[in-house]
């Protein structure tokens, strides 16, 4: 991409071409460093391995292994390639950052279909979490994770990034327990993570999380931080729902209003033993703590809840109203971007998607580029192939295959008399596809 700008002069650019050109200068997703690749950082164990695998689990898993990871799955081949280089590029990314004792590699066992990962939990002796996202077992060191719930709902990659937190937080706290409230609060900052073009992007609200904590904080019944810091590990699964979004939101106003540092003395503050207040430094009180930590739950924790409420029936007065509010939240961006692009309102769209690129935490960034080539193909078929084609340098790390993307773009270039690079695409898409089978949740 940063040849591509340099070599084309701005003053020749079209307008939308000129914007474009603008974008991907600045863009999160134009980093100048090069794109690691998912194939440099996994590997297929020799066949006997693949053998014991199917005799363990079924004819349809196989196992792919990173440094730090062992994914056995039966979800399609592109999947669990991607998925496994998410896991051990979200580990090298996140571990130097909080945690200082190496994790023992890790075995997820990533079950696609959701009425068969509830049969396996529960003839496994896990009934409690049949029904949950996933789980970390400690005992055997393994995560446990669905793609699919059984009425056809996904299930995403934060899911094993939450648990793989679990098990970085127990090889640093070794044979010592992990309070409940710390936990499941830090684990589940990761939840709303991704890795975007080989880099690990962070720091978003999650909206199934969101929606809770404003109900409970419009019933004023949102707990102090004092009380919540010393809840046992019995109190905080009582009410686990609100506590996950509790600490959650904690650990999120860390990282957003006091950056990595703060978070990062926090967390090391709590696996020795001190108080965590105390390691933040001079001048931090409980009560200036608290007062923060409420203030950005209405600064960025709403911001998530209309991403939430936004699958209603009012989605496009949901949306509009959060983006006014919430104008830098990038995901919430595309969101009103897709439905724009649904209703025909182009210009518009194209607007909000630009929008959501300038936000260097955005996750969406491969939808957010697609929604712009989409909004600028028949106003600049230049400006929507480049569009197109910045799209599709996400596919690599991507575990959906974006047959949209390619097949537009390589219409566009076919139009403009590079039927060359057209026929790569679509062999390039055919391949992806004989590997993306099973795709999708079906009910």
């Amino acid at each position: 991409m940063g040849v591509l700008i340099a070599v084309t002069p701005a003053r020749v650019l079209p307008g939308p071409a000129l914007a474009l050109a603008t974008l991907l200068a600045t863009a999160p997703a134009a980093a100048p460093a090069p794109d690691p690749s998912p194939d440099a950082l996994t590997r297929v164990p020799a066949g006997g391995a693949q053998a014991d695998v199917r005799a363990r689990y079924g004819h349809a898993f196989r196992e792919i292994d990173t440094d730090h990871f062992r994914v056995v799955s039966d979800t399609s081949p592109w999947a669990h390639r991607v998925i496994a280089a998410q896991l051990e590029q979200f580990y090298r990314a996140v571990h130097p950052r909080f945690f200082t004792n190496e994790m023992p590699p890790l075995t997820v066992l990533l079950i696609h279909g959701g009425t068969d990962f509830e049969h396996y939990m529960k003839s496994h002796g896990h009934d409690d979490e049949a029904q949950a996202y996933g789980m970390y077992d400690a005992r055997t060191h393994t995560v446990f994770a669905r793609r699919c719930f059984p009425d056809g709902k996904s299930s995403g990659l934060g899911t094993v990034f939450h648990e793989t937190g679990h098990a970085m937080l127990q090889a640093d706290f070794g044979r010592r327990d992990v309070p409940s409230w710390f936990g499941e609060g830090f684990a589940s900052l990761f939840e709303r993570g991704r890795v975007v073009r080989g880099h690990w992007i962070y720091g978003n609200p999650n909206p199934m999380r969101e929606t809770v904590l404003r109900k409970a904080y419009d019933g004023g019944q949102i707990p102090t931080l004092a009380s919540y810091f010393r809840l046992s590990d019995e109190e905080f699964m009582a009410a686990r729902g609100l506590g996950y979004s509790v600490g959650r939101s904690f650990f999120l106003y860390l990282l957003r209003s006091h950056g990595e540092e703060a978070l990062r003395r926090f967390v090391a503050a709590v696996r020795t033993g001190q108080s965590p207040v105390k390691a933040l430094g001079t001048g931090w009180t409980m009560g200036k703590l608290e007062q923060g930590w409420r203030r950005s739950i209405v600064d960025i924790n709403f911001a998530g809840d209309y991403l939430y409420r936004a699958e209603g029936p009012r989605t496009l007065q949901t949306l509009e109203e959060g983006v006014a509010r919430y104008p830098g939240y990038g995901n919430l961006q595309v969101a009103l971007a897709q439905e724009l692009a649904r209703r025909k309102r182009l210009a518009e769209s194209a607007a909000h998607a630009r929008a959501a690129l300038r936000d260097p935490r955005c996750t969406d960034v491969a939808l957010a580029w697609s929604l712009l080539g989409y909004a600028l193909w028949t106003r600049d078929a230049g400006a929507a192939r480049m569009a197109f084609r910045t799209a599709v340098r996400c596919q690599p790390w991507n575990e959906e295959i974006m047959d949209y993307e390619y097949d537009h773009l390589a219409t566009l270039c076919e139009a403009g008399g590079d039927r060359a690079t057209a026929n790569r695409l679509r062999a390039e898409l055919a391949a992806m596809k004989t590997q993306s089978s099973p795709s999708g949740c079906a009910p």
